[in-house]
């Protein structure tokens, strides 16, 4: 069982999702962008693609990137998370400007910076997301 919540606590949050000023109406709103206000946060837990052995990660990510310095961080971040042993982490570390491009470009190529460990016997685990879907 897999239990996940997201709360817009405060105006700013709500404010990204609806322009509505009766609270009845930001909820109705809301409730109905349910779903897409739901996969912006996990994304930026958990993020797209799928989880892969760190050396089969780097290798797609060499293979499928053509932009050196992109890669070079893309390689980077795969290398920092096992090490920081977070995302959040391992971002802040990378200290990359433009961690919205790298992230996408992840997703792109259908993989996650988040690999599997060693000790696991499974190479592959489809993206979450597309159990959600």
């Amino acid at each position: 069982m897999l239990r996940i919540e997201v709360r817009l606590k405060n105006k700013a949050g709500i404010g990204r999702y609806t322009n509505e000023v009766s609270t009845s109406k930001q909820i109705r709103d809301i409730f109905g962008r349910s779903r897409e206000i739901f996969r912006d946060t996990l994304v930026k837990v958990i993020p797209e693609g799928d989880f892969l052995k760190k050396d089969k990660a780097i290798a797609i990510i060499e293979d499928e990137v053509g932009n050196k310095a992109l890669r070079a961080k893309m390689v980077r971040l795969v290398e920092l998370i096992p090490e920081k042993k977070s995302l959040q982490l391992a971002q802040k570390a990378l200290k990359d400007r433009t961690l919205k491009k790298t992230m996408e470009k992840f997703a792109e190529i259908g993989i996650s910076p988040i690999t599997l460990s060693k000790r696991q016997e499974v190479k592959k685990l489809k993206s979450l997301y597309e159990w959600l879907d």
